[in-house]
């Protein structure tokens, strides 16, 4: 196994953002947050947090591993593109808490690893840190979800407060965004494929196409109906993601589309 989990093996460029200082600003802002938040989290675990940035580089990604002298030494990398798109800052948030969710998330963990496998850390994200997040150091910085918008209304019924509600609803809406991002950057890629001859396809193109619906955006309101017959380790498709993404956050168990529990 690799030393690292991509949250997303596609890598693709944009354009360069208007203003470099001011995104790695805020970038940096974002992140001392989350560390200020989660620190004594790992501190109780015996790990050292570490928070890297790769600031130029164009791919919109994340990691986390474990250090390699070390398993107190626990990495988490984020990559500069993250704030060369159009994204909120609570969908920002979601793939950093999906990388925490690696080392915090538990069973099912990747084989011979102490790293939770992709749907188990998806699904960590939205049930803890996500809703912790925004009900401490982003809890007023962000606008809240309108009471009439479909993000609320999933959420009133689980929760009575109303700081409860609003994390509930600025979890989803950060999560689905993010989703759709990552979705709407592999369309292309998928059209192409799906324009070649079957018999010109290659392994990882199928794969891809078996896993992914190009013509399908993620959405609260489209579960993917799949049931796999084991426990799958890599990404779910976004549709999935976001399956999980709901679940989490209203205590449901987790979707079959990645899950399976044991007999």
């Amino acid at each position: 196994m690799k030393s690292f989990i991509a949250i997303f093996t596609l890598f693709f460029a944009t354009s360069v953002l208007a203003n470099l200082p001011a995104g790695r600003e805020k970038l940096n802002t974002i992140l001392d947050k989350v560390e200020r938040e989660f620190t004594p989290d790992f501190q109780k675990k015996g790990w050292r947090l570490v928070v890297r940035t790769g600031w130029k580089k164009d791919e919109l990604n994340a990691y986390a591993n474990v250090g390699a002298f070390s398993e107190r030494k626990r990495i988490v990398s984020i990559n500069g593109e993250m704030m060369r798109r159009n994204l909120s800052e609570e969908a920002i948030l979601w793939p950093i808490c999906h990388e925490l969710g690696h080392h915090f998330a538990g069973q099912p963990l990747y084989p011979d690893s102490r790293l939770s496998v992709e749907g188990q850390a998806d699904y960590w994200a939205a049930q803890v840190c996500l809703p912790r997040l925004f009900k401490t150091e982003f809890a007023e910085n962000l606008f809240p979800a309108p009471v009439d918008s479909i993000y609320y209304r999933k959420c009133e019924t689980k929760y009575s407060s109303e700081l409860d509600r609003q994390a509930c609803a600025r979890t989803l809406r950060g999560g689905v965004q993010f989703q759709q991002a990552l979705f709407e950057a592999i369309r292309p890629s998928l059209e192409s494929i799906k324009a070649k001859p079957s018999e010109r396809r290659n392994t990882e193109e199928v794969r891809w196409l078996q896993k992914y619906d190009a013509s399908h955006t993620p959405l609260l309101t489209t579960p993917d109906l799949n049931i796999i017959e084991r426990t799958r380790y890599d990404h779910p498709a976004h549709q999935c993601r976001v399956d999980t993404l709901l679940a989490g956050v209203l205590g449901e168990p987790r979707p079959a589309c990645w899950y399976k529990a044991d007999p």
